[in-house]
């Protein structure tokens, strides 16, 4: 506190906060300066991708080469006849109407998945989201590896 300010009385109340500053009135028109009102309507602007790291290029190398050795454990582990690991669509089912796998195929596609990549899955681990594409099961595998 300064020795010009006076010094404040506890028992005095406390002086008033100054009140938020008033909205401004509309904006004056400016020549040659279109106002909200009458501008044209603003393009939809695209959203813009974060610039790739280091990290997430690398991410995404090993996420493609986990997925790319996971359609080869398919066709070869399961011994799909006429299938080549390039023809398998990452985002397609493995199981249903996509590659038409089943319950059989899953608990080998479980055991192959661990002897490639060194991991041990749990039985809990297995399900519906994770092996339900080469793209998931390969996301999975990344984050275990």
């Amino acid at each position: 506190m300064s020795s010009l300010e006076p010094e404040r009385q506890p028992w005095a109340p406390a002086p008033p906060i100054a009140a938020a500053p008033q909205e401004a009135g509309p904006l004056p028109d400016l020549p040659g300066v279109a106002s909200v009102a009458t501008a044209a309507p603003a393009a939809p602007v695209a959203p813009v991708a974060p610039a790739a790291s280091a990290g997430t290029a690398a991410t995404a190398a090993a996420i493609a080469d986990i997925a790319g050795r996971v359609k080869r454990l398919i066709v070869d582990d399961l011994h799909l006849e006429g299938l080549r690991p390039e023809m398998i669509d990452e985002q397609a089912p493995l199981f249903g109407d996509g590659l038409g796998l089943d319950s059989v195929d899953a608990l080998e596609l479980v055991v192959a998945v661990e002897r490639e990549f060194g991991i041990k899955i749990k039985s809990n681990e297995i399900g519906r989201d994770v092996f339900s594409s080469v793209a998931n099961l390969a996301r999975f595998i990344a984050g275990r590896v």
